[in-house]
């Protein structure tokens, strides 16, 4: 399996030709800085944060490691996060598919990944508080993110460039749901909901 250090300091892995998904959804820590960085008039972060609260990086359990990642963003705000991270997007149904089984299913995935972080020919800085975080994930006992115990963002975009968005579902276990549709859509919220970017590397 092939990795590589995305822009924002975390490791993405190879879905198919150039094409990247991070290996671990966006963590808050991240979005923290996304925060202070872009502080988007049109993005309500006091609540977001709110809701999600910090855990000590020695506070991870095996119950509660899922409140690493960053809940409560909508999608419109889910991918002008991506854009600023990596300049890219959420995974459309069928990245999220591949991913499932490449990241998700398969075991040791953040083993690898780690191990990946600590080769010294990388040419972009890894980002360590990210780093920590995958170790801690490997001490507490998980070897792969497991998706039904994240709720994540995908998308269908459109082929049409009238039209901004196209459906947004929640994969989640066996369930698949449309949790907005039409044109615009992206505006709800929900705590469930987690995301990782997708991104082409030149």
């Amino acid at each position: 399996m092939r990795f590589t250090i995305d822009e924002s300091g975390a490791v993405a892995a190879n879905l198919t030709g150039s094409t990247y998904i991070q290996v671990i959804p966006v963590t808050v820590y991240q979005f923290e800085r996304y925060v202070w960085r872009e502080a988007p008039e049109t993005m309500q972060y006091e609540s977001v944060i709110d809701v999600n609260k910090r855990i000590a990086p020695d506070g991870y359990s095996r119950k509660n490691f899922v409140s690493s990642f960053i809940s409560n963003v909508s999608f419109v705000e889910a991918c002008d996060v991506c854009a600023a991270l990596v300049n890219g997007r959420p995974p459309t149904v069928k990245e999220w598919e591949i991913a499932n089984e490449m990241i998700f299913q398969r075991g040791g995935i953040l083993s690898l990944a780690l191990e990946f972080t600590e080769s010294s020919s990388q040419d972009k800085p890894v980002d360590q508080r990210v780093k920590n975080l995958m170790a801690r994930f490997i001490k507490i006992g998980i070897k792969r993110l497991d998706h039904k115990a994240l709720g994540e963002l995908v998308s269908e975009f459109p082929a049409s460039d009238e039209q901004m968005y196209g459906q947004i579902f929640l994969k989640s276990s066996s369930r698949e749901r449309a949790l907005v549709t039409g044109n615009p859509p992206g505006t709800q919220r929900d705590r469930q909901f987690h995301f990782r970017a997708v991104f082409e590397k030149e």
